[in-house]
């Protein structure tokens, strides 16, 4: 018994690890995917609100911008690193604000097909918000376009969360990326791909008579001692390439949702069976049922004397009760009974003949039996059970 017990609680304890090993597995692709989701319906919201804007209060909002761009130009500020460093060494934060605050400092959208990625700007270079998007360096230009700016957009890499971005290094000359912002959309092509130390900053100044926006994130992936550049130049913004790659983006995330929803589904629904059917398993195992059947020749008269014996599943060992074998032999009818039998699964053995028996439910009211060698056929009629012999 005490061999029995140690059995099932190990196999209690690998249940958990399996589970948990699942849910561990599973958390980056359920969290990242979940953000996503958030992350989409913001830009949404964003969308919205800029739709339901009149254009004398977008036009105010770009001429704001625009006239701080200009400062930026006249001062030759170099944009301040320094932020962005102190959170890719800040620890993650758990608690963070609604999405009414994140809102309120959303300045726009980027979206990079090559990568599907459609993330949030935030005006502020902060760990809370570069949690959930990408943040604008501060002293950098407003990403609203025109000549003598450069807007510098930071994102992480490598969060267990969210993917952010994390695939940015595949990024390649040529490749473009959009964004969307006072009820614009401006294109951008990547022409300049750099790996530099988290203190240089010459590259992300301001280019007299250009209109560029770098993507800046943490290089190498989980060591964070360099920092990616990539560059872009202004472009004409094609509507109907940029929309239908625009398009791409959002409806691969929303499969991607889609997919990690049925998983998640369909693997709650497969660990609750698996649990139910364990239940089930223990239960059956401490309860006794009947074993009976019938044996006949091949002209269907009953053959009286054979004698079956119960062993283990592997034939190894007999089950025994009171250390006197499970053994007993068909009667004048052809019938052979066990009465009493634990339901576990056994073999079932007479010389060459092999069966397995099992119960399949804890309510069912004996065991079930499966021909696996020898030369009788198993047939079943109305829950009894006969074997056969072949001619």
């Amino acid at each position: 018994m005490m061999n029995k017990s140690r059995i099932r609680i190990l196999d209690i304890f690998m249940a958990i690890i399996l589970v948990v090993g699942i849910g561990i597995f599973s958390y980056p692709f359920v969290e990242d995917s979940l953000n996503d989701f958030l992350a989409q319906q913001m830009i949404i919201h964003y969308q919205k609100q800029a739709s339901n804007k009149n254009s004398e209060e977008i036009k105010k909002q770009q001429e704001k911008m625009t006239k701080k761009n200009q400062q930026l130009a006249e001062q030759n500020v170099s944009p301040g690193i320094g932020s962005f460093n102190q959170a890719v060494d800040a620890k993650a934060l758990k608690d963070l604000p609604s999405n009414a605050f994140f809102m309120e400092h959303m300045l726009g959208v980027i979206e990079i097909p090559k990568i599907n990625v459609s993330l949030p700007i935030f005006d502020q270079t902060t760990e809370i918000f570069l949690q959930k998007g990408t943040s604008l360096l501060e002293e950098s230009s407003y990403p609203t376009g025109g000549k003598n700016t450069h807007a510098v957009l930071s994102g992480h890499r490598g969060l267990p969360e969210a993917k952010l971005f994390t695939d940015l290094p595949k990024l390649k000359k040529g490749d473009q990326f959009f964004i969307q912002i006072n009820g614009k959309t401006l294109a951008y092509q990547v022409e300049k791909i750099q790996v530099v130390l988290p203190d240089e900053v010459d590259s992300l100044g301001i280019q007299k008579g250009r209109d560029l926006v770098t993507l800046l994130t943490c290089t190498p992936y989980m060591v964070n001692t360099h920092r990616l550049l990539v560059t872009g130049h202004r472009i004409p913004y094609q509507a109907k390439e940029a929309k239908k790659a625009i398009q791409g983006i959002d409806q691969w995330k929303k499969w991607k949702f889609f997919i990690w929803f049925i998983g998640i589904l369909l693997g709650s629904i497969g660990l609750v069976w698996l649990l139910i059917a364990y239940l089930d398993s223990l239960a059956i195992a401490k309860r006794n049922y009947p074993l009976s059947f019938y044996v006949k020749n091949t002209n269907g008269r009953p053959i009286e004397g054979m004698v079956f014996s119960v062993k283990t599943l592997n034939g190894k060992h007999y089950i025994t009760r009171e250390k006197v074998p499970f053994v007993k032999a068909s009667d004048e009818y052809g019938l052979v009974r066990f009465s009493d039998l634990k339901g576990r699964n056994y073999r079932l053995q007479h010389e060459e003949l092999l069966l397995k028996i099992h119960v399949k439910h804890k309510h069912s009211k004996q065991f079930s039996m499966k021909l696996k060698k020898g030369r009788y056929k198993l047939r079943k009629e109305k829950e009894v059970y006969y074997l056969i012999e072949k001619e």
